[in-house]
């Protein structure tokens, strides 16, 4: 149950907290850099739930030089 409830608030945060920044990816605009530092979070959070998820697997499988 305490994943769930880890699970949920952290996407309502994500959710209602995005609409409350100002995102762009216009690197012109002042205020750009909330846009790329949310992208660079959502991609490590991203990536790590990635690894995670393959338990211990490489990424790319392994090279097999038989086939």
């Amino acid at each position: 149950m305490l994943f769930g409830f880890l699970s949920e608030v952290l996407a309502l945060f994500l959710v209602f907290g995005l609409n409350v920044l100002p995102a762009t990816l216009d690197p012109s605009a002042w205020y750009s850099g909330h846009g790329f530092s949310t992208l660079a979070i959502f991609a490590a959070i991203a990536l790590y739930s990635f690894r995670t998820s393959l338990g211990g697997r490489p990424f790319f499988g392994t090279a097999r030089l038989d086939e």
